[in-house]
């Protein structure tokens, strides 16, 4: 947990610093969806979309490049087949993106792509309306990769994301459920100045 407050202090660091050097900071909101996907030993067939909000900074740099750091809920959805049924698995997480971004600023838009180390924090789990909490893992990390497009005051991005760690902390007597979160997520953010 400490690692995840000095990853996050750093970032509002260096967010801050750059504005003093020929950068500009923009505040706004995002939203969107989350194609999540489980990975484990037996591929789950039955994924359901889930959905993320929250706040987020835009730090333009020089060279075209700019950072993004966000803090934002995320609600991952899926469909366990347990036996001739099938359960639903919700995850609620705190997910911080720390996103690198390279691309030209053409005047009335901007084109980018993106890569994006991040963590979840794990706050709740359920299968069905089993608390599984205490089975999960604190905190996961991962890298994401994708690409946006700036216009106005609003930004598109589409980002491919890898878990690295387990999310599971056991393994139960039904299913073996331990693996890695994955997927896609497609943001649009408002950016306010």
């Amino acid at each position: 947990m400490k690692r995840i407050f000095f990853a996050a202090l750093v970032a509002l660091f260096f967010a801050f610093s750059a504005k003093g050097q020929d950068a500009s900071c923009h505040f706004g909101v995002q939203g969107g969806i989350s194609l999540n996907r489980f990975a484990t030993p037996k591929e789950w067939k039955n994924n359901r979309t889930g959905w993320h909000a929250g706040l987020t900074l835009l730090v333009k740099m020089p060279a075209f490049f700019a950072f993004q750091p966000a803090v934002q809920f995320e609600r991952s959805n899926a469909e366990i087949p347990l036996g001739k049924e099938a359960r639903k698995f919700n995850v609620n997480s705190l997910n911080i993106p720390l996103a690198v971004q390279w691309g030209p600023d053409l005047g009335f838009c901007r084109i980018f792509v993106e890569a994006v180390p991040y963590v979840d924090i794990n706050l709740a789990a359920k299968i069905g309306d089993t608390d599984m909490k205490d089975s999960i893992s604190n905190a996961q990390f991962g890298m994401g990769a994708g690409a946006g497009l700036d216009i106005w005051r609003l930004q598109l991005k589409v980002r491919y994301n890898w878990g690295f760690g387990d999310w599971r902390k056991v393994t139960d007597g039904i299913e073996d459920l331990s693996g890695k979160k994955q997927g896609l997520t497609i943001t649009l953010a408002y950016l306010f100045n």
